[in-house]
């Protein structure tokens, strides 16, 4: 990755959130409505996963600012996961995932891409290709759940699994 520091920074600042949960039903709670917050100021109980990733995404650019890295991130400021992946500038996608790149799945329903998705950081690849992640509003459980209830450390396969297939990788600060 173009800027190692930053990618570091994103997965330390991604693991210190791992155990925050929603509180007071789906997509609630004044941690979920922070991340929400992140994109457009508006926190309406909308899917967080991405907005977990846009706020440390946010933070990360600030203390990059604070240690001579001035560079923000040039990639989309959406919470559409997809729309992220679909808008996100060609040098931004990455062959293979790397610690602190983005990993985005596409939920598949009926045999064709839903255009719904979830989004995790990459904290770390395997030797055999499956990626550990931190993500936002998932669960603790197996297989990938797009509308968890926190921020949890998952093991996921390369390509997907069941209904959630990999996208592609990002990489936040190409």
């Amino acid at each position: 990755m173009a800027d190692n520091l930053k990618a570091a920074l994103l997965v330390g600042v991604a693991k210190t959130f791992v155990g925050f949960t929603e509180q007071g039903g789906p997509n609630k709670g004044q941690f979920v409505e922070w991340c929400q917050r992140a994109v457009d100021g508006v926190a309406a109980q909308e899917p967080w996963c991405l907005g977990f990733v846009q706020r440390c995404r946010l933070i990360v650019d600030g203390l990059g600012r604070e240690i001579g890295h001035p560079e923000d991130s040039a990639l989309p400021l959406t919470e559409w996961t997809v729309g992220l992946w679909q808008r996100a500038p060609e040098n931004f996608r990455l062959e293979r995932p790397e610690p602190g790149c983005l990993v985005i799945w596409e939920h598949w329903q009926n045999g064709a891409p839903s255009g719904k998705g979830h989004v995790g950081i990459v904290v770390a690849v395997r030797p055999n290709g499956d990626v550990d992640t931190v993500e936002g509003n998932t669960s603790a459980g197996v297989g990938i759940q797009r509308e968890g209830d926190g921020v949890y450390f998952r093991t996921r396969k390369r390509d997907g699994e069941g209904d959630m297939r990999v996208l592609g990788f990002l990489n936040p600060w190409p």
